[in-house]
């Protein structure tokens, strides 16, 4: 056995074997021309699918992934999901679309994928996505109710003030809100 050193580089390389039996009768076996790849491939192209939002109640989040490679093709990607920076798992796969599961705690984490083509040599990584993960309950809003008697003018007034550490944001916030009479 007999395998190609890595960081062999040559433009067109060639494999001679020369053999020589007990009595000295010699043969010489010469290769075909072959190149060796030392590039990697380009750094992925990595990006959320539509099915998953960049701030998700779901740990289980979907990729698209793509690179290419010069002279082979990408054999797989590796993904790894990090949080402060810090590596928290690595996720292999052959395919373009790609799911991940998050660790079971909430907050930010930053994904990035390399492509690793059939020589092994690994492209370097990806430009980084975030990924919010918040399972916490909706934070409940302030509300504001002045009534006014049934029979009086203005009719009664709902209010919803946002809460400072609420991550819902809209200048026009929804109220639904049922008119109940009872009595008179």
């Amino acid at each position: 056995d007999w395998s190609i050193p890595k960081g062999l580089t040559c433009a067109e390389c060639r494999v001679i074997l020369y053999a020589q039996d007990a009595i000295g009768r010699q043969v010489v076996l010469d290769s075909s021309p072959f190149m060796v790849d030392n590039s990697p491939p380009t750094a992925p192209l990595l990006t959320l699918s539509s099915s998953s939002p960049a701030v998700t109640k779901n740990r289980q989040v979907a990729l698209q992934v793509s690179a290419t490679d010069a002279h082979t093709a990408v054999a797989n990607y590796s993904i790894t999901v990090r949080r402060d920076s810090v590596d928290l798992g690595e996720h292999s796969s052959k395919e373009n679309n790609v799911t991940i599961t998050l660790p079971d705690q909430d907050g930010t984490y930053t994904i990035v994928a390399a492509a690793i083509d059939q020589q092994g040599n690994r492209s370097v990584d990806s430009p980084p996505i975030s990924v919010v993960l918040d399972r916490s309950p909706p934070v409940r809003p302030n509300l504001e109710v002045s009534l006014a008697r049934f029979d009086s003018t203005p009719a009664p007034t709902i209010t919803v003030l946002e809460n400072a550490n609420s991550i819902f944001n809209s200048s026009k916030p929804t109220v639904y809100a049922r008119h109940i009479v009872t009595g008179k």
